[in-house]
């Protein structure tokens, strides 16, 4: 696959999608929400893959996740699903800008890239005062 393709196809969708659905989180519109995190959360496996060299189930990135790719990058994962998240959505949203913001760069670097760490930043500050508001309720 060619370098900027890997990029636009894998890389730019999943931030493209965790913005929308920070968004639609921050107007209330948690179940869209949840639909836009999934989207994110795929590309997610796909960054793990190629961040890992581990694609040997590309066309099903979630199928042998747990014996492919590192218990860090697993635990990363599971950080950016409901299940292992707290509170729920929001919790949900940071584990997967964490995991993100971490394989963005090992992916780019391959490629002569580099990551938005611009748009990570704005991300997380936007994510901290959502977080902090929902503490102060």
């Amino acid at each position: 696959m060619e370098q900027p393709r890997i990029i636009a196809e894998y890389c730019d969708p999943f931030a493209n999608w965790l913005v929308l659905a920070f968004h639609l989180t921050a107007r209330g519109e948690e179940l869209r929400a949840w639909d836009a995190l999934g989207h994110a959360q795929r590309h997610l496996l796909w960054m793990a893959r190629l961040a890992e060299g581990a694609v040997e189930h590309w066309l099903t990135p979630s199928r042998g996740a747990e014996r492919e790719l590192s218990a860090g990058t697993v635990a990363g994962l599971r950080a950016a699903t409901s299940a292992a998240s707290a509170p729920g959505l929001l919790g949900a949203l940071r584990g997967a800008l964490e995991l993100g913001r971490r394989l963005w760069p090992v992916i780019a670097a391959r490629h002569g890239r580099s990551a938005p760490t611009a748009l990570f930043d704005e991300l997380d500050a936007a994510l901290r005062l959502r977080e902090q508001g929902r503490e102060q309720r």
